[in-house]
C-alpha cells in the first residue's frame, strides 16, 4: 500500500531546519568521499531547506505555505524578506551569487560535472550562505 503524501503548503517550518542540517552532513561525508555531483546538489538542498525554514520563522506560520514550495532561491530570499540583509554583506552576497547561478534541482542528475577543486568551492561558498542564514534566523 503506498503512502499517502502530505498535501502541498503542509511542511513545517521545523522539518526543513532539521533537513538543512542534515543534508550539509550528508554533503560533507560525499566531498570527503569524492561524490562531487551529489555532495554539491545537497550542499544547495540545504541552503533552498534553509531558505524555506526562514519564510517560516520570519512570516510566523509553522507551514510552509504552499506558493513557496519551489527551488528559486532567489524567490525564496525575496519572500523571507532577506534580500536587503544580503546585499548589505558583500561578502556573502557574492557567495550567495555564485552558487545559486550554479545550483539547480537539475543538478540530482549529473555525473561528472563538479571536480574536487569545483565541488570544494561551491560547498565551501554554499556554508557561508548557510552560516550566514543560521546566524540571521536561528
Amino acid at each position: 500500500m503506498q503512502k499517502k503524501q502530505p498535501a502541498r503548503g503542509t511542511t513545517p517550518g521545523g522539518r526543513y531546519l532539521q533537513v538543512a542540517r542534515h543534508r550539509l552532513e550528508d554533503s560533507a561525508a560525499l566531498l570527503k568521499n569524492k561524490r562531487y555531483d551529489a555532495a554539491v546538489y545537497l550542499c544547495g538542498y540545504a541552503i533552498e531547506c534553509r531558505l524555506k525554514y526562514a519564510i517560516t520563522r520570519l512570516q510566523g506560520v509553522s507551514n510552509l505555505p504552499a506558493e513557496n514550495e519551489h527551488h528559486s532561491w532567489e524567490k525564496l530570499l525575496h519572500t523571507a524578506g532577506l534580500t536587503q540583509d544580503l546585499d548589505a554583506q558583500k561578502a556573502i552576497d557574492a557567495a550567495f551569487g555564485e552558487v545559486a547561478d550554479q545550483w539547480s534541482p537539475a543538478i540530482r542528475y549529473a555525473v561528472n560535472r563538479f571536480d574536487r577543486k569545483k565541488a570544494e568551492r561551491f560547498c565551501e561558498k554554499s556554508q557561508a550562505v548557510y552560516e550566514w542564514l543560521r546566524e540571521l534566523v536561528p
